[in-house]
């Protein structure tokens, strides 16, 4: 049986191509396309600043000085301070045809049985991360029961927690399956099995 892994990016980026209005939907069709052939692309300055913010967390969270101007970032690095950091997640999900499937990622943090992924946005609306697949995913493929988005504005600090149900791994299952339909469906499913072969939770990018 062939193997292959899925990533909450690929996942979502999925997930907001087909649910695209007209006016995103080419950006939208690019998007999932790159992402699809892995192909990289330029970091955008959001996504640049997220990474620059994850990174003080970090330092901080481990006893490291900083200059940080935002005063979020001690907030966050208090939370998950005594974590572990960026710990690779995975586990065998279903079986599609002759394929196997494994949902992969790599978490911000793990602390107390709670996954913590850290986000720096510009402006945050309550339920923003709803619709990601991220919790749904990193809930399946560990033994933590709570997901929680720690996200900074740069002034404050909110938090959208999520929790492992039989309901949700239910619906993941069911999107898996349906991307899967849809990649067969559009003459995608060979390309995917090419670029996604899974090698081990340490051995994929």
């Amino acid at each position: 049986m062939k193997q292959a892994y899925l990533t909450p990016t690929l996942l979502n980026n999925w997930i907001y191509y087909i649910n695209s209005s007209d006016s995103y939907e080419e950006k939208a069709k690019e998007a999932f396309f790159n992402c699809l052939n892995k192909i990289k692309t330029e970091l955008t300055p959001e996504m640049l600043r997220g990474l620059e913010y994850e990174d003080k967390v970090y330092h901080l969270a481990n006893g490291y000085q900083i200059e940080a101007s935002d005063i979020t970032i001690k907030e966050i690095a208090g939370i998950v301070k005594g974590g572990l950091f960026q710990i690779p997640l995975c586990r065998s999900l279903i079986n599609y045809k002759e394929l196997e499937i494994y949902l992969y990622g790599i978490c911000d943090v793990i602390k107390q049985n709670i996954i913590y992924d850290i986000k720096r946005v510009s402006k945050y609306d309550v339920g923003k991360y709803l619709k990601s697949v991220q919790h749904k995913i990193y809930l399946a493929c560990s033994n933590a029961d709570t997901f929680s988005y720690l996200i900074s504005d740069g002034k404050n600090v909110y938090k959208e927690e999520y929790f492992k149900s039989q309901k949700m791994l239910k619906e993941l299952k069911g999107t898996v399956y349906e991307f899967l339909n849809w990649l067969d469906t559009n003459n995608l499913l060979e390309k995917y099995l090419e670029l996604w072969v899974w090698a081990g939770k340490d051995n994929n990018n």
